[in-house]
């Protein structure tokens, strides 16, 4: 017979002479993946001086405090229960990069989680887990350390969970473990031994039940994530160097024969570069195109942007004195406005390589800053190598272009 393995937190206090103490976020302390609406244990340990007896939990996204978990939270018992990503105006969505703070009330210091904990998406239809336990003992007029023992009722010893603890913290426990074996179903109750004076100890003040567990469950599939697909908005441009370099701009219009990738123009991403002759000058054309998405109807789930991606395909090309099966070198985050061909302010480049035809880029950031206004969305600016005219060469791509948002 199996019993269920369920985390449990076994917390003791003891009554010592006042001392001045500080708060320190034990857990979540980086690196948990919990699930939105399951029950977990905030826990903390206390050193150092203070007087508060209460103290604020609050709820961090990134560098950004986005409200109280818990109000006038007792300092002790250094464990507080939480239902994953609810708080005073959430409840917080799906992302990566969460941690918790405590506050105690009358100050402003706050300490948080050493690194981010993951809120994890909740599978429709998936029963919750079953909620932490926190058992409380009192070891009233203990000193040193103390022992965690289990007992059977009515008063039957079963074996040692764990020595060398300090008098007052929690531990995690997993249901009916103990050094050296695990017990069968059955009421118990915690005991807590002074290991410097071993006749002094004391029990939970009520029996706690340990039943079996259901043998062969398995935990439901997850569903696949269905990406938010959003038609890029295009803008093609066109723009002219030369080799040597002239003060003249031609018009597109004395360039023939070449794509505009659509009819109207502006429907497919254009990038490459050409080479024609004016005047018996010698001069290349370069075409750039900026591909963005109006995020006005995604603004209010930033939170929830698990990752975003920007779908380039090739559709049609022209290329003479070249090999390369695609025209495409980069893909920027623009800074400004488009104002003019040659003013343009860009950065994080991604690569497009010369010789694939299909490209996905992770774009999560990028767009997750247009999502919560931190980045103005200019867009993204895609073109070809632009060398000034040596040797005569065309190389032009058309591209559908499709942003994927996974939430």
């Amino acid at each position: 017979m199996r019993l269920i393995t369920t985390s449990v937190a076994i917390a003791f206090l003891a009554v010592a002479p006042a001392a001045a103490q500080s708060i320190t976020v034990q857990s979540p302390n980086g690196g948990e993946a919990w699930t939105a609406g399951s029950a977990h244990p905030i826990t903390w340990v206390l050193t150092g001086p203070t007087k508060a007896s209460a103290m604020d939990i609050v709820l961090i996204k990134g560098t950004v405090e986005l409200g109280f978990i818990a109000q006038n939270v007792p300092v002790s018992p250094t464990t507080y229960t939480w239902t994953v990503g609810q708080y005073v105006g959430g409840p917080a969505g799906p992302g990566t990069n969460y941690k918790v703070g405590i506050r105690e009330i009358g100050t402003t210091e706050l300490d948080a989680s050493d690194g981010f904990f993951t809120i994890a998406r909740k599978i429709p239809g998936a029963k919750p887990p079953l909620p932490p336990v926190t058992m409380k003992v009192n070891t009233a007029h203990l000193t040193g350390t103390v022992k965690l023992e289990l007992v059977r009722e009515p008063n039957q010893d079963v074996g040692v969970i764990a020595s060398d603890l300090p008098l007052n913290g929690s531990r995690p426990w997993n249901a009916g473990d103990y050094l050296g074996g695990r017990v069968s179903s059955g009421q118990y109750r915690v005991r807590v031994r002074s290991q410097a004076r071993p006749t002094h100890f004391d029990d939970s003040d009520q029996p706690f039940t340990l039943t079996p567990s259901l043998p062969n469950m398995k935990p439901p599939h997850p569903l696949p994530v269905q990406p938010v697909r959003v038609p890029a908005i295009i803008l093609n441009l066109y723009g002219t160097d030369s080799h040597p370099n002239v003060g003249d701009r031609v018009e597109h219009e004395n360039i023939s024969g070449r794509p505009t990738c659509d009819a109207p123009s502006n429907v497919r991403a254009r990038v490459g570069r050409d080479w024609f002759q004016y005047q018996n000058v010698q001069l290349a054309a370069l075409y750039r195109s900026r591909v963005h998405f109006d995020v006005g109807p995604y603004a209010a789930r930033a939170g929830e942007l698990t990752a975003a991606r920007l779908r380039l395909k090739q559709v049609g090309s022209v290329r003479t004195g070249t090999n390369d099966t695609s025209c495409g070198r980069s893909a920027c985050e623009m800074l400004g406005a488009w104002t003019s061909f040659e003013a343009v302010q860009i950065t994080n480049c991604r690569t497009l390589h010369h010789w694939e035809a299909e490209y996905t880029i992770d774009i999560t950031e990028t767009v997750r800053k247009w999502l919560d206004g931190s980045l103005a969305n200019h867009g993204l600016l895609l073109f070809a190598a632009e060398l000034p005219m040596s040797t005569p060469w065309t190389c032009i791509s058309c591209f559908e272009a499709t942003f994927e948002l996974d939430f």
